[in-house]
């Protein structure tokens, strides 16, 4: 999986791609944590308000929609940034 390529190219691998990519993914949100790369959007001044204007936002960027390994609605836009309060 790309996943699986991305950790494996970060240095880290796994019995399985499943357990490679989480391992990556594991990598990378350690690395955010060192370099102190906020979490959450409040660390923005981002409300949740805003969450209707930023989905909207990101369905205009067609190289990150197309790149993306699953199609991405707007709702779907939506609950990432949800969760990301």
């Amino acid at each position: 999986s790309r996943y699986a390529s991305v950790a494996r190219a970060l240095g880290v691998d796994g019995p399985s791609e499943i357990q490679a990519a989480e391992k990556g993914l594991e990598l990378i949100s350690y690395l955010c944590r060192e370099v102190q790369i906020p979490e959450k959007l409040t660390a923005f001044n981002v409300s949740k308000e805003d969450i209707p204007i930023l989905a909207r936002s990101a369905m205009s960027v067609e190289r990150l929609l197309k790149n993306n390994l699953r199609t991405i609605t707007e709702e779907d836009a939506q609950k990432i940034y949800q969760k990301l309060f």
